[in-house]
């Protein structure tokens, strides 16, 4: 029997906070990309920036970098280990009619501190052959990561071959930000050119926090891990707009090895990301974001969400208070 003719139902249609898959901040769960969040609105426009995406070729991260491209970024530095899937992804971006985004593309393994930190060198070298320019970088997406399924905590897998987990979802985005820190736009340079200050977007996962699968310890422990590494990051660097997100459910490598339908379209993480930095979502200081969750909502509760401290890692059932250390040096800490 030939398909049926005539238009097909969407497959990534809205929800109601009731239908959706996962808990729900808003009352409205995005499946698709909607004008709040679209890289063509003022309000989201990156001209003048430059990003730097880790896991660049992948779905999100490849999804990221257009969306920053019909944002106007000035540049977009796409890393990964697939020197094939980065060049698709340039080639996205550079043939898109009228695009005006210079794509860099660079073959690093995160994880390798030598090889980020030669990265980051060769970009500036790149940069400034090509421009004149210095490197400093507005926009870091952590968005590169490792998991590998079906490793029970039992069993002959060794202890080394777990820790991949943990390597791949902490020490990776650990080991690109401190060489991202190094390449920060001074406040100077920052307010002369009208740019916000920098922001760095961890793509994490639900699994940090929602023990939902067998066989994902070492990515689950990771990826909290990597949550609060940079809750520890904004509160070091308060200047700075630093947000974890679980990005939906899009069509991916790692989708297809869990066996894991696609939930949403990918260009609703990619246009969130934008949205994420840009002005609007200063709010989001140090919180995790669901990309599913409807942004004008979130706008709404903004004083509720800074005020009582909501969409941060806590303790459930215990009240968030304010705390003071007092230290042996006579200091105290307020946290």
């Amino acid at each position: 029997m030939s398909p049926a003719a005539g238009p097909q139902p969407d497959p990534f249609t809205t929800l109601t906070a009731q239908e959706a898959p996962f808990p729900s901040f808003t009352k409205i769960w995005h499946r698709n990309s909607y004008p709040a969040i679209s890289p063509t609105a003022p309000a989201q426009s990156a001209q003048g920036k430059t990003v730097l995406i880790t896991g660049g070729g992948g779905s999100i991260g490849a999804a990221t970098a257009r969306s920053f491209a019909v944002a106007g970024a000035a540049h977009i530095a796409i890393l990964g280990r697939t020197e094939s899937s980065l060049l698709d992804t340039k080639e996205q971006i550079e043939s898109r009619k009228g695009n005006k985004t210079r794509v860099w593309t660079f073959v690093c393994d995160v994880f390798d501190q030598a090889a980020v930190d030669k990265t980051f060198v060769d970009f500036e070298r790149g940069l400034k052959a090509e421009s004149g320019e210095n490197l400093s970088i507005d926009v870091l997406v952590l968005n590169a990561g490792y998991c590998k399924h079906k490793q029970p905590l039992t069993g002959d897998m060794p202890v080394d071959e777990w820790m991949l987990g943990i390597t791949g979802n902490l020490t990776g985005p650990l080991v690109v930000t401190r060489a991202f820190l190094r390449y920060v736009r001074s406040e100077e340079d920052r307010k002369a050119k009208g740019l916000s200050p920098p922001v760095v977007i961890n793509v994490s996962s639900c699994a940090s926090f929602i023990v939902m699968m067998p066989g994902i310890s070492a990515y689950s422990v990771g990826k909290a891990a990597g949550a609060v590494l940079m809750q520890h990051l904004q509160l070091e660097y308060p200047d700075m707009r630093v947000v974890s997100i679980q990005p939906g459910g899009p069509d991916s490598e790692m989708q297809r090895d869990a066996g894991v339908k696609p939930m949403d379209h990918v260009s609703l993480p990619g246009d969130f990301n934008v949205w994420l930095a840009g002005k609007e979502a200063d709010f989001l200081k140090g919180k995790y974001v669901f990309a599913n969750w409807d942004v004008e909502e979130m706008i709404d509760r903004k004083q509720q969400i800074v005020e009582d401290g909501l969409l941060e890692s806590w303790l459930s059932g215990v009240p968030r208070a304010k705390m003071r250390l007092e230290m042996k040096s006579g200091d105290t800490i307020d946290a």
